[in-house]
């Protein structure tokens, strides 16, 4: 079991207070710059892993710029290397900064174990066979409807989809 363990950076070249902590039970990543934070998905299950597809907004809900996603990558990086020596990568190859991750895991390659790509549509199928497994096991209920077989889940998870649609 992990400690809650807090890391700061103080930054005179650039004149930022960073302060950097692992959630709860060691889960995700609490990154605060200033005034603005993130929430980056975190886990040490199976491996440490960071998931990429987080860093996208503030909690605000502004963007996060490209130079401010590499630093809170670097950042997040060395953060972690204290606690593991190397973490797995998880890139979406349909986010829209998955070049700028996968040039970010070559300047940092000496703090990674490997990098795991998936796509939307893998992690709705991934998604979708969990719902299915347990399906048979026991009732499930989704935003308040109960479903009972395949086709009312395929509508339910259409419903996710473009809810949680990036564009």
């Amino acid at each position: 079991m992990l400690n809650k363990d807090v890391f700061s950076i103080n930054s005179q070249q650039i004149n930022r207070n960073i302060l950097i902590e692992f959630g709860f039970r060691g889960e995700n990543i609490n990154y605060k710059d200033c005034k603005k934070e993130v929430e980056i998905t975190f886990t040490w299950m199976n491996g440490p892993r960071l998931d990429t597809d987080s860093i996208e907004k503030w909690r605000d809900g502004s963007e996060i710029s490209d130079k401010d996603k590499k630093d809170i990558f670097s950042n997040s990086l060395q953060f972690i290397s204290a606690r593991f020596p190397k973490v797995i990568i998880e890139i979406n190859t349909d986010d829209k900064s998955a070049k700028l991750w996968q040039e970010s895991c070559a300047r940092m390659s000496s703090l990674i174990e490997s990098i795991e790509y998936s796509s939307d549509e893998e992690r709705y199928q991934i998604m979708k066979q969990h719902y299915l497994e347990t399906m048979k096991k026991t009732k499930i209920i989704i935003n308040g409807r109960p479903i009972e077989d395949e086709q009312q889940l395929d509508v339910a998870l259409e419903i996710f989809k473009r809810k949680h649609s990036k564009s």
